[in-house]
This record gives structure tokens, sequence and C-alpha cells, in this order.
């Protein structure tokens, strides 16, 4: 971020209160969870405060924040001395909670390397307090039709599986993004020009799966590259696009010569989208996806993110 201090986060250590309410609990754990899924680090927990280095302070605020709404929380920065501590105060538990999901969408994260710019000082509170999923509803009887809520369900349950032969990559994990092309790497690459790096944004109303994608900068392309692909077979494409930029426009090509969609808007809400793909581009059992923003924009060099990509036979061969 232009304009902005990059603190180095890396080797930071999460503080939180003894008698920790199970829904606090769980945003620590997401914390700890969710950084090391990006960056392959685990950040160290205590209830003792250090007394250098990094530190993330997690607890209820002795004294409500913003207008004391409930599910508000504060994100700040302060110097102390040798610290540097990023305290996050919520209302209640949710607050809290809520305050993790918009840490993990500030802090900068790749392999190895999580940075937090400065300066930072959000209060907020979400905009809706109900949350939730409701399966199979039908809104004019306010009843559950089984087929329905059946049919969610299995969306649900099956959800990552792209059925035979066919792919899956959570590009936010670090454990299941088997076929995104690395990049240069951050020796090499320090400012990430030619290397995708990780990105999160906390999305309450949808699938945790959507927080964090892997993005690339500027004009550079983000890949994903298949191999032993059935030649006879057609395939498809089903991706989501994600990220904290819906702006910005995003383009799909194959082998750099086939375009599976011009550049369009990323929808929002987020869901997936399907594209064919054509057998020109599998005939040879391989194929590489580029992904592009628009060219030429500047500012953050943000926008081309992509948190989820199934290939998926869609007309096997015979």
């Amino acid at each position: 971020m232009r304009g902005q201090e990059m603190l180095d986060f890396t080797h930071a250590v999460v503080v939180h209160p003894e008698g920790m309410t199970p829904t606090e609990r769980k945003a620590v754990d997401l914390l700890v969870d969710e950084v090391a899924k990006r960056t392959r680090l685990r950040w160290q927990t205590t209830t003792v405060m250090p007394t250098k280095g990094a530190v993330i302070a997690i607890r209820r605020a002795s004294e409500p924040v913003g207008a004391g709404a409930r599910e508000g929380f504060r994100l700040h920065l302060t110097k102390e001395g040798e610290r540097v501590i990023v305290l996050v105060l919520g209302n209640d538990e949710r607050g809290v909670l809520f305050g993790v999901g918009r840490l993990l969408r500030w802090l900068r994260m790749s392999r190895d390397r999580v940075r937090l710019p400065s300066p930072l000082d959000i209060v907020t509170a979400p905009q809706y307090p109900l949350r939730g999923h409701q399966l199979g509803y039908r809104p004019k009887t306010n009843s559950y039709d089984g087929d329905e809520r059946l049919r969610a369900l299995d969306a649900l349950i099956n959800w990552t599986n792209p059925g035979p032969g066919g792919f899956y990559d959570n590009l936010g994990d670090l454990t299941q993004q088997p076929h995104l092309v690395a990049g240069k790497g951050f020796e090499e690459d320090p400012e990430f020009r030619e290397t995708p790096l990780m990105g999160a944004v906390f999305f309450p109303d949808g699938r945790t799966s959507w927080w964090s994608y892997a993005q690339s900068l500027y004009d550079a392309p983000l890949r994903l590259r298949y191999t032993d692909l059935d030649p006879s077979a057609s395939y498809k494409l089903r991706v989501v696009y994600a990220g904290d930029n819906f702006r910005v426009k995003i383009r799909c090509v194959a082998n750099d010569t086939i375009e599976i969609h011009p550049f369009i808007s990323k929808p929002f809400p987020i869901r997936p989208l399907e594209f064919d793909i054509p057998q020109e581009a599998t005939r040879t059992g391989t194929l590489e996806l580029s992904w592009y923003r628009e060219p030429g924009l500047g500012g953050n060099g943000r926008g081309c993110q992509v948190a989820e990509v199934w290939l998926i036979v869609s007309n096997p061969a015979r």
C-alpha cells in the first residue's frame, strides 16, 4: 500500500484473556488457523503479554466501542516501547469474532511472511445482526420442501467434489492448490510482481473458502496448470472470484491464446460462475488457465483474485 508503513508481523504472538467463551476461543483459533493456511506460520497463543515484538491482543472491550452496538468492534494499532500491538476489542463475543475476521482482511499474507499496514484504527459493527443458513426455505409459505432441502444439503456436502476425472483447487489454502503456478518466490521477487500471493477478506454471509484467495498484482497473470487430461473429453470451468476489489474486471484465457471469457465484473454477492472450455484447449492433455485484471490501472495492483477453481468433465470420452 502506498503511503502506509508495512510492519512485520511474521512472528506475532496472539494474547487472549483466560476464561474465554467458546465463541471467543473460536475467534482466536480462526485467526491462528487461517494465517497458518496462507503462510505456513503458526502463531503462538498466550495469556501473558510479551515485553517486545509484534502482538495481537484479542479481548472484550472494557468500554463500549463506537456507539456500543452489538457485534461492534475496534481494531487499533499502538506502539509501546519494544512492542507493536494490534488490539482487537469486541463489544461482545460476536464482536470479537467479527473483529478477527476484519483483521484477517487487513493482514498482508504470503508464504512464510505476514505484514500489517500502518496506521490502523477501525471502529465498526456489522450491518445485519442476524446471520446463518436456511436450507430449502420457501418464503411464501414459511416452510421447507424436502427435495429442496436435500438438494441444498447435497450442494454443501459435495461442494468441493469436481466429479470423476475432475480437479478442485482452494486457492486460499496452501495445502489445496496443487495446480497453482508458484512463480519466482519471495527471494527473487520480493514485490510479488511475478509471484502469486495470498489475500483474505471476511465475508460473514459467505463460505469460509471465499474469505481467502490467490492473487496476482498489476498486469501479471495468475496461472493454473493441468496435466494428464483426457484429450477426447470435454471440460468446463467453475470458478469463484473473490477479493477486496469488485470494481476491477477480470479475464480468463487458456494456453495464452483461447479466451474462456472476456473482461467481466466479478459478481457480488459472490457466487460460482461456469464456462465451457473449447476442446482444442485440452486436446494435448495439458491446459494452462491464466487470469488477468484490466491492464494499466496501477493503484495497489489488486483485482485479479480467485478463491476456488473446479475443472469438471462435462462430456466424458466414450
